[in-house]
C-alpha cells in the first residue's frame, strides 16, 4: 500500500495498489474502481455525503397546521318544525373557513313566508346543535331580519346548523336550509 503525504491523506489515489482484498491484493474494490472510473461519481458521493452531514441535525418537529379549504361544499337540510320546536342537521367539514346557513324557505298550511325563526351554527350535543352563533331569520318580509347566519370554523370535525321556533309558530312549518361550508 501506498503512503501519502499530508496533502494527498484525503483524495483518494486510483493508481495505488490495494492490498486490504486478502483474496484478490491486485483488485480493487468495486466502490472504488467505479469512483475512479467516473469522476461525476466522485462528485455524487462528496454531495451525498455533504447532504447526509448538513441533515443530521435530528427530527424536525412536526407542525399542525389546518388548510383553508377552497372547495365550497352546499348541503341542503329539510324538515318540518313544530310549535315551539327545533331541528339540527349535522355535517362535516375537512378544513378551516367561513360557513354560512341560508334559510331558503319555510311555509306549511297557517305559516305565512314572513314567519321568524333562530337559526344556528354550532357543535351536536345531546340535545341537539349546541349553537355559537345564532341569528333570528326569515325568508321575506319588512322586518330588517337576514336570511342566514354565518360562522367561521377553525378545525375540522363535525358541525351542526340549527333550526327552532321563536314563539311565531302557531302550526307545523316545513323549511329548507341551505349550508355552504368548507
Amino acid at each position: 500500500m501506498r503512503v501519502c503525504d499530508r496533502t494527498r491523506m484525503f483524495r483518494m489515489s486510483c493508481d495505488s495498489p490495494v492490498t486490504t482484498n486478502a483474496y484478490a491484493p491486485h483488485r480493487m474494490s468495486r466502490w472504488r474502481a467505479t469512483l475512479c472510473a467516473s469522476p461525476f461519481a466522485r462528485l455524487a458521493l462528496v454531495a451525498g455525503l455533504l447532504t447526509t452531514a448538513s441533515c443530521s441535525s435530528g427530527p424536525a418537529a412536526p407542525t399542525i397546521s389546518t388548510p383553508a379549504s377552497s372547495t365550497t361544499i352546499t348541503e341542503i337540510f329539510t324538515s318540518t318544525l313544530a310549535v315551539g320546536g327545533n331541528r339540527s342537521y349535522a355535517f362535516s367539514i375537512a378544513g378551516s373557513g367561513t360557513t354560512t346557513a341560508t334559510l331558503m324557505s319555510i311555509g306549511g298550511a297557517g305559516v305565512p313566508p314572513t314567519v321568524i325563526v333562530n337559526l344556528s351554527i354550532g357543535s351536536p350535543g345531546s340535545t341537539g346543535c349546541l349553537p355559537s352563533n345564532t341569528a333570528q331569520v326569515q325568508v321575506s318580509g319588512d322586518a330588517g331580519v337576514t336570511t342566514q347566519v354565518t360562522s367561521t370554523l377553525s378545525n375540522p370535525g363535525v358541525y351542526c346548523v340549527g333550526v327552532s321556533d321563536v314563539g311565531n309558530l302557531f302550526a307545523p312549518a316545513t323549511f329548507t336550509v341551505q349550508i355552504d361550508h368548507p
